[in-house]
């Protein structure tokens, strides 16, 4: 092309990558909640979700391909809490574009650990969506 031509041809592909970009999953953790049950027992609460335009695996194809990781979210818990749950991590496989969310929830016991103090760490790995922590304190 002539140099008067590259511009339009840059600026549009400029616009395209940036716009498909924009459109890329975001896994978050959303509504996170420590509610005290009985004693030293507290539910664990949250909801996973998609606020990306695009689902976690992109494509259908995606779906099948090894390196598009699904959405897993761990527990991890800080010294003296112990979980009363079966497990303490869900695979929630990939999420729809926006609306896509999932709760999960697990219930643990912390008898030593003071108010304030931290129980553990939420865990998101988010595949495409991106990987994230959030620090769980005890109310």
């Amino acid at each position: 092309p002539l140099v008067q031509e590259l511009e339009p041809m840059v600026e549009g592909s400029y616009q395209f990558t940036r716009s498909f970009a924009e459109r890329h999953p975001q896994v978050v953790a959303e509504e996170v909640a420590i509610t005290a049950v009985g004693g030293a027992v507290f539910r664990v609460r949250a909801r996973i979700a998609n606020r990306g335009r695009l689902p976690t695996n992109i494509t259908n194809v995606g779906a099948e391909l090894p390196r598009l990781q699904p959405v897993r979210v761990s527990l991890i818990l800080a010294e003296g809490v112990e979980l009363l749950s079966e497990r303490g991590h869900q695979d929630l496989g990939h999420l729809r574009p926006l609306t896509g969310s999932h709760i999960v929830e697990w219930f643990v016991q912390a008898p030593t650990v003071a108010v304030g103090a931290k129980i553990g760490i939420l865990r998101v790995l988010g595949g495409t969506g991106g990987d994230s922590l959030k620090t769980l304190t005890r109310p």
